[in-house]
């Protein structure tokens, strides 16, 4: 089922035979991803997607900037530490550095936080698009010349959307 985040439409209803499609994977469906779906008359991105009682849900937004797709933290876990100073650091209080989660994307400017339980918290400088849980986070140096740490994302702050905020003209990583 898609259904738009604006209106909590149902646009679209399908349904995926498992038994006739084995291989069929629900990741299809990432977060940012345009959707090109036979009888949707608009493009629309996807902002998330859950399941209920064996149906998923894919909630879509019809615009490639909307604040749905956009957040300014995220937590990283099996944090694998190039640079044990940092690491060390981190467990007493807060580093900054830079971060990218997307190959070729820019680097953003970021402060990060760990917590007892291994747990980074990164803070981002600026929104970013469609950060997705699984990705993995790269952690540079403030120069953005030396990897220093990366790790899988465990969890995505709220979007701007969720806060009820708009992205600002110049916001947002793409």
């Amino acid at each position: 089922v898609f259904v738009d985040i604006n209106s909590d439409e149902i646009l679209k209803e399908f349904v995926i035979d498992l038994d006739a499609n084995p291989n069929f994977n629900p990741g299809v469906f990432t977060r940012g991803q345009k959707i090109s779906y036979g009888g949707l008359s608009t493009k629309y991105f996807v902002v998330s997607r859950s399941f209920t009682n064996d149906i998923m849900i894919v909630t879509v937004c019809d615009d490639t900037k909307h604040p749905a797709l956009y957040s300014d933290d995220f937590k990283i876990n099996h944090v694998n530490w190039f640079d044990k100073s940092v690491e060390k650091f981190t467990k007493d209080g807060v580093w900054t550095g830079k971060v990218r989660v997307r190959h070729g994307q820019p680097l953003c400017p970021c402060t990060i936080t760990s917590t007892n339980d291994g747990v980074v918290t990164v803070s981002l400088s600026s929104s970013m698009r469609a950060i997705t849980i699984s990705q993995v986070a790269v952690l540079y140096d403030t120069e953005g010349k030396a990897v220093m740490a990366g790790g899988e994302i465990v969890e995505v702050g709220e979007s701007y959307f969720e806060r009820g905020e708009e992205l600002g003209v110049n916001e947002g990583w793409s």
